[in-house]
């Protein structure tokens, strides 16, 4: 059990290190755009980064209370995080 829960490790360190390269690359390139559409890149990434990786990483999200919501309305919901990984 141990040896899996190493190479379960190693697989998401890997995972997170190739995605931070990527990532570097990624906004390195979209520094050269106007200000605007370089945030919307690298949010862009950001998200598809995350989706992909939790999903290689086996973890699925539970959202709880999403069928009380009214569809016709508006609502905001705040988070102290920055990144999509934590929330």
């Amino acid at each position: 059990m141990l040896l899996f829960r190493w190479i379960y490790t190693v697989w998401g360190i890997f995972l997170f290190i190739c995605g931070m390269l990527l990532q570097a690359i990624v906004f390195g390139l979209a520094s050269l755009l106007p200000r605007q559409q370089a945030v919307a890149v690298s949010i862009r990434y950001n998200n598809i980064f995350v989706t992909i990786w939790a999903f290689l990483m086996g973890i699925r999200y539970n959202i709880v209370g999403a069928e009380r919501l009214d569809k016709r309305k508006a609502y905001i919901f705040a988070s102290n995080h920055t990144s999509t990984l934590d929330v």
